[in-house]
């Protein structure tokens, strides 16, 4: 019996020193994993001055003002997306069946400081951003203006 048992101890020792290997490289994936999170959303996140913030917004009006000229009747479903985002849900463009007015979309959302998530085409506001509508708002309230 002094035999089994000491193969019993090796064997639960072994046990033991696999589970805590595992538990370390879950560890370590886990550490690795919130930090490429947090370097990348730091470098996604780029701290603009507030020239070029000016400039990116002013960027993303115009961008807005001429989706609405080319596509009028985009107006409503454009505004309820901002909305929608803007109470932290996703912009998906995947379905949208005209490439020019999609390709200017996810020019807007990116203008408007939206990240893409896993699946293409889908658009976050990430956490603490200021509002999309905050910036481009009053754009919907305006007459449609010619493209400058």
């Amino acid at each position: 019996m002094g035999k089994h048992g000491s193969k019993d101890s090796k064997r639960k020792d072994k046990d033991k020193k696999a589970k805590k290997q595992k538990k370390d490289r879950k560890e370590k994936k886990d550490k690795k994993s919130h930090q490429e999170t947090s370097s990348s959303s730091s470098s996604d996140e780029e701290v603009l001055s507030p020239q070029d913030q000016l400039k990116k917004e002013q960027a993303a009006v115009t961008a807005l003002r001429d989706i609405l000229w080319l596509h009028k009747d985009a107006r409503k479903d454009l505004r309820e997306l901002l909305w929608n985002v803007d109470q932290g849900k996703a912009a998906n463009t995947a379905g949208v069946p005209d490439p020019l007015l999609k390709a200017r979309l996810q020019q807007l959302l990116k203008l408007l400081g939206l990240r893409r998530a896993g699946a293409k085409g889908v658009f976050g506001l990430p956490q603490g951003a200021q509002p999309t509508l905050s910036v481009v708002g009053f754009v919907f309230e305006e007459q449609p203006r010619p493209p400058a």
